[in-house]
């Protein structure tokens, strides 16, 4: 009856979604890395846990845990990487690498190996982390590249259409 009229409608989730990451905020999780072989002390563990949280902090990764914590509440899963960048540094260390967790700003444009059982993919061996950019930027980026399509059944607007081509890092 009301086709083509005005209607109110109210996001009853919204409120659920913002008190489990207010939760999750105030708990703060973190990793913890303990020893797991004979030959592994607490000692060395405490070392690669200094680590972990060095990678943490330089990355800003308490901001990206908590937004991707909003989109697993909200949408059923986050996604973000590990990845090694180069560092900022000018001096003789320019070319040194570094871990960094960076963020994948829409998990939805995460595919998972579809042979992994796991339901959080924990034991997937490829992903595929796709972004739509525009015809101009991809001509810029790569000009000897060639649009091709992949049959990936994840949404209907294709790989690529007139105005904006998906790019896929695998």
């Amino acid at each position: 009856n009301r086709r083509g009229k005005p209607c109110y409608t109210f996001n009853r989730c919204l409120q659920p979604v913002i008190m489990v990451v207010a939760d999750m905020r105030q708990t703060r999780p973190a990793g913890k890395v303990r020893p797991a072989s004979d030959g592994a002390s607490e000692a060395i563990s405490d070392v690669f846990a200094g680590l972990c949280r060095s990678i943490e902090q330089c990355s800003r990764a308490d901001q990206i845990y908590k937004e991707q914590f909003k989109f697993a509440v909200a949408g059923g899963f986050g996604a973000w990487r590990i990845m090694r960048t180069y560092m900022q540094d000018d001096g003789e260390g320019a070319f040194d690498q570094v871990l960094r967790v960076i963020n994948i700003s829409n998990p939805q444009t995460v595919v998972w190996d579809p042979q992994c059982a796991d339901a959080c993919a924990g034991d997937a061996n490829r992903c595929i982390v796709a972004e739509r950019i525009s015809d101009e930027v991809y001509e810029a980026l790569y000009p000897n590249g060639n649009m091709q399509s992949l049959n990936v059944s994840r949404d209907s607007y294709g790989w690529y259409t007139d105005k904006e081509v998906r790019i896929a890092e695998y």
